[in-house]
């Protein structure tokens, strides 16, 4: 598990749907992580994070407002 936090946020922008009521954020850092309530860190690995591998994990995500 040598995958990033970041690469994973970048994923998820890929993947942000199309017809979704939200448009996209722009950057992953709009993105937040929440894992067993800890925010994860961009730099970290998903191993330094502690997710657990091989079984359903469930990951909060939420979106930071971009300031006006």
């Amino acid at each position: 598990m040598s995958t990033t936090v970041a690469t994973v946020k970048e994923m998820v922008l890929k993947e942000w749907p199309k017809d979704f009521t939200r448009p996209a954020p722009t950057d992953v850092g709009e993105v937040r992580l929440i894992l067993n309530g800890k925010v994860l860190e961009n730099g970290k690995t998903l191993a330094d994070s502690r997710t657990p591998s091989g079984m359903l994990v469930t990951c909060h995500l939420l979106i930071r407002p971009k300031p006006e």
